[in-house]
């Protein structure tokens, strides 16, 4: 078996014994995302935006603003301030539906995985939720199943080659 199809194969299975911690961080910021959007949107529907003073110094004598579209200072930055909370919610959007599609993907990659490591049983679920879910050395693994090292290296090895097949096989389908 060559490397890269065994690092390739290796990685997918630690990505599928950490799949509950990456879907649940990611639904976590999901929900992050929802309470600033929220609050972007309760801030446009009040109006809830503070305008800095003209920059020109007071006088005490009465004036009529005017402009070339008849809209005051208050008012223009009120619609560019209005616009900016607007953009800052587009982008929180694009941001929420990009970690939505990422987990979406996850789930996909996760079921290709899983049906293949539902079939392995005894010591070889075992070998594979030491190694790859609890992230176990190999001298750890040899020690809790009563095995040398180079046992558990050949039964990794074997493990992996037979996922790979099947992704080889599944591709040639």
């Amino acid at each position: 078996m060559d490397k890269e199809l065994f690092k390739k194969t290796e990685s997918s299975l630690y990505r599928y014994y950490s799949k509950d911690k990456s879907i649940k961080a990611l639904k976590e910021k999901v929900d992050i995302l929802d309470k600033q959007i929220f609050r972007i949107n309760e801030e446009i529907k009040r109006c809830d935006i503070s305008i800095e003073i003209e920059s020109s110094s007071p006088r005490f004598e009465e004036k009529v603003q005017t402009s070339g579209d008849g809209t005051s200072y208050a008012e223009r930055e009120a619609i560019r301030l209005i616009d900016i909370k607007i953009k800052r919610r587009s982008n929180l959007l694009l941001k929420k539906e990009k970690i939505l599609e990422e987990i979406d993907e996850m789930e996909l990659d996760f079921k290709n995985v899983e049906w293949r490591v539902k079939d392995f049983e005894g010591e070889s679920k075992i070998l594979l939720e030491l190694k790859y879910k609890e992230k176990c050395s190999e001298n750890y693994i040899a020690t809790k199943m009563n095995l040398n090292q180079s046992q558990v290296n050949r039964r990794k090895q074997q493990i992996i080659e037979k996922i790979a097949l099947w992704d080889i096989w599944k591709r040639n389908a």
